[in-house]
C-alpha cells in the first residue's frame, strides 16, 4: 500500500473480525458422600406402621434357561473306506 502524507490520503487496512469462541460448559462432578461407619452399638430400627393404601407386590418373572445344542460329532472316514468308495466308483465309470 502506497502511504501518501496527510490523514485523509493514508488508506486504512481492513481489521478481519474475531470469532468469539463460545465457553465450554464444565461438567459438575456429583461427590458422593462416604457413610462413615461408626462402631459400637446399634439402634434398633423402628418399623413404621403405614396407614392407607399398601402398594402391591409384582411377581418376579422367571428367567428362562436356553438350552444348549449338542454338537454333532463328525464320523471319520477311514483309509480303507475310501479305497472301497473309489474302487466302487471307477467300477461305475468303467475305468
Amino acid at each position: 500500500n502506497i502511504l501518501i502524507s496527510g490523514t485523509n490520503a493514508k488508506k486504512k487496512k481492513k481489521k478481519k473480525k474475531k470469532k468469539k469462541k463460545r465457553k465450554k460448559k464444565k461438567k459438575r462432578k456429583r461427590k458422593r458422600k462416604r457413610k462413615r461407619k461408626r462402631k459400637g452399638r446399634k439402634k434398633k430400627k423402628k418399623k413404621r406402621k403405614r396407614k392407607g393404601k399398601r402398594k402391591r407386590k409384582r411377581k418376579k418373572k422367571k428367567k428362562k434357561k436356553k438350552k444348549k445344542k449338542k454338537k454333532k460329532k463328525k464320523k471319520k472316514t477311514t483309509t480303507t473306506n475310501i479305497l472301497e468308495c473309489m474302487s466302487l466308483y471307477s467300477g461305475m465309470f468303467g475305468l
